[in-house]
């Protein structure tokens, strides 16, 4: 396989090396060992451009205060996969749901593997960046001669040491300079890194009573800025997911970095109110916003440099998209790209709410001038080619940054037919950005914008039911998939009778679009119902809203479940089976294939759908821990029902992990002695 070459610049800043530690060194250790201690045994290597090809950067949640991986079941895990990867011993494929969405080419054989995983590094915090519990930087680094015996004496426990208790935010002079700056290189890391391993194997958090898997990852304030760094650096990383030492390795997608806002993620210090018994620390909102705004602003300048404009200009818009949950009361007024304009102040830096108060002409004109002068616009025959182009004009970019001042002053420079025009031009390209096709200003809007824009440009002659070409989502769905629920509200004000049952590709409402991911689900979804949404509708495939649910990964899932279960609690042992012809044709030859030992994921995955549960889905397709336990928890659960290969619930996530499954999800569907056992389906 082929990765993308790396260069010893980068275009985020590195301002502290990226120290590595290669893979036959990692598979000897017996714990995750500080950085210090480490540099200290000559074990690691700064990046170097020999290196290129071979990196993986490793991100993960730590499972206590004080100590990334306590119980050493992260390394454990680690360790096995990438042992496994050496020894060829696995494919590995896109994972279900990238695979349904088209992207069917890509798996890394386990020969490739085999040939590069010896020779790989490994990135990973704890290791590569300055530890203030693990005392002094070293003066002077061990020579690498010295690496194999000091590693070999640390694995047989000679050298064992336990990490202090501090926690890891308290530092002074050296070493917080250099965990700072390491910090603020987060993004140049992942740039240099050619794969980045997502650690995420069930773990019980030390100090918190949570379990630590995939869905707390995904809800982390650090792992969603890394995956946000994952998505904006140049080249063709892959993320794969590790879920366990034995667990079938797979890549994930990497597409869902709009969803994902780093600030609105959990962060540790928050949750001990910025004191972990040492006195105050600084919030990590403030720091990740530091580095946000470096990681977006190379972002930016490398697209202009290299003359993709379309996608630079997006960015630029997006910003305050990515930027959520840290506004002005994180720390001050952040850095914004637009502060580049030299046209714009003071009016560039208002407030949406000062943009709705003014009424001056002269700030309109004055921000226009600014976003012109931030998307390096010029008002030449290039940029109605661009236009013609990409569908992204002036006011598209407008809506996306919402701009209410510009868009009403765009909107008023125009006739109305050609307002009318522009209000329904449709935008080519983006997907892997937006994750839809050929969006109009009116779903930019539903989706990033206030709906004051909204009705401007409704006002103007902009279609509501027109749909995007990917999924079938009209500007209502599109709404749901972003979780805007006050635009959903509205919008359901302005058409009352407004069709809530209209299907996208796969047969799922808006309520079923609103169940599956995002930070604000529970609101968009009470604000659906409280409409009138269907709570018994079902997809193609027969799925339901519970089914739509266990999908979703994110913060609000549990609250969603819970929501549901109190008004549709007849649904909690649906078996799902599909209505239409076609899903039922291509469900029965998996089946087929699968009864007659066909090796392919996407078709034993599919085989085991049809019949599935809300638990069965839950544990078996998207490995959603919280959403089964809560499952679990009410009262009827039929934790042995049968989908139409005969699997359990148990069966499928043996089928996942092998013979060893998570001890968790084990306990979690067995029935107890005294439960009674359910029939099968």
């Amino acid at each position: 396989m082929k990765l993308h070459p790396c260069s010893p610049s980068t275009a985020s800043p590195i301002l502290y090396p990226m120290y590595l530690i290669s893979v036959p060194n990692l598979l000897k250790l017996n714990r995750m060992k500080p950085h210090q201690e480490l540099l200290r045994q000559g074990a690691l290597t700064a990046w170097n451009d020999s290196m290129r090809g071979r990196i993986i950067f490793v991100s993960h949640q730590w499972t206590a205060y004080a100590n990334p991986d306590p119980d050493g079941d992260q390394l454990f895990a680690l360790q096995q996969t990438l042992a496994r990867l050496s020894e060829g011993e696995t494919d590995v494929e896109n994972d279900i749901n990238m695979q349904l969405g088209g992207l069917l080419k890509g798996t890394v054989s386990g020969a490739e593997w085999k040939a590069m995983v010896p020779d790989m590094y490994v990135w990973l915090d704890f290791s590569s960046m300055a530890q203030p519990s693990a005392g002094p930087m070293p003066s002077e680094d061990l020579a690498q001669d010295d690496v194999t015996k000091n590693i070999d004496r640390s694995a047989s426990g000679e050298d064992a040491k336990e990490q202090k208790s501090d926690d890891h935010r308290h530092s002074g002079g050296e070493v917080a300079n250099c965990l700072n700056n390491g910090v603020a290189s987060l993004p140049g890391y992942v740039e240099l890194a050619d794969f980045v391993f997502v650690l995420v194997p069930v773990v019980e958090h030390k100090d918190r009573c949570e379990t630590c898997d995939f869905s707390s990852w995904r809800g982390r304030g650090w792992c969603r800025l890394e995956l946000l760094a994952c998505g904006l650096a140049p080249g063709n990383r892959r993320v794969v997911i590790v879920r366990g030492g034995s667990a079938r390795v797979e890549f994930i997608t990497q597409n869902d970095i709009l969803n994902l806002s780093p600030g609105l993620g959990n962060f540790s210090c928050c949750a001990v109110g910025h004191d972990f018994g040492h006195g105050p620390v600084e919030c990590d909102r403030i720091k990740i916003r530091k580095v946000l705004g470096l990681l977006l602003e190379g972002k930016i300048r490398t697209l202009f440099a290299e003359g993709k404009l379309q996608e630079a200009r997006a960015f630029v818009a997006l910003e305050q998209q990515f930027f959520r949950g840290l506004g002005d009361d994180v720390g001050g007024r952040r850095g914004s790209f637009f502060t580049l304009s030299q046209k714009a102040a003071p009016a560039m830096q208002a407030s949406t709410d000062e943009q709705q108060a003014s009424t001056d002409p002269s700030d309109a004109v004055c921000r226009l001038a600014g976003l012109q002068e931030v998307l390096q616009w010029s008002s030449n025959d290039r940029e109605k080619t661009f236009t013609k182009r990409t569908g992204m004009g002036l006011l598209a970019h407008a809506v996306i940054a919402n701009d209410l001042l510009v868009v009403r002053h765009l909107l008023a420079g125009g006739t109305a037919s050609s307002n009318k025009e522009e209000v329904n031009r449709r935008v080519k390209g983006l997907v892997e950005l937006l994750g839809l096709d050929r969006m109009t200003p009116l779903m930019l809007a539903m989706s990033f914008s206030r709906f004051e824009i909204v009705e401007s440009l409704l006002d103007a002659g902009a279609d509501p039911t027109v749909c995007e070409k990917l999924q079938r989502l009209n500007a209502l769905m599109v709404a749901a998939w972003h979780g805007r629920s006050a635009n959903i509200a509205a919008w359901l004000k302005r058409f009352p009778e407004f069709d809530l049952e209209r299907r996208n590709t796969f047969g799922m409402p808006a309520l079923h679009i609103a169940s599956m991911r995002g930070d604000n689900t529970l609101d968009t979804v009470r604000t659906l119902v409280d409409a009138g949404a269907n709570l018994h509708s079902k997809n193609y495939c027969g799925a339901t809203v519970l089914h739509a649910t266990t999908m979703n990964l994110d913060i609000e899932a549990e609250a969603t479940l819970r929501f549901y279960l109190e008004r549709v609690p007849e649904l909690l042992n649906h078996q799902q089976s599909t209505t239409s012809y076609t899903f039922k044709g291509i469900l029965m030859f998996a089946r087929f294939c699968a009864r007659r030992g066909s090796k392919s994921q996407i078709l034993q995955e599919l085989a085991r759908w049809e019949g599935d549960t809300p638990l069965a889905a839950a544990v078996g397709n998207y490995f959603n821990l919280p959403v089964a336990r809560i499952l679990c928890a009410t009262p009827g659960i039929e934790l042995q029902s049968r989908n139409l290969m005969g699997n359990t619930p148990l069966d499928k996530v043996k089928a996942h992990f092998g013979e060893s499954p998570p001890t968790t999800f084990v306990e979690l569907l067995t029935p107890s002695p005294g439960q009674p056992k359910t029939p099968g389906s």
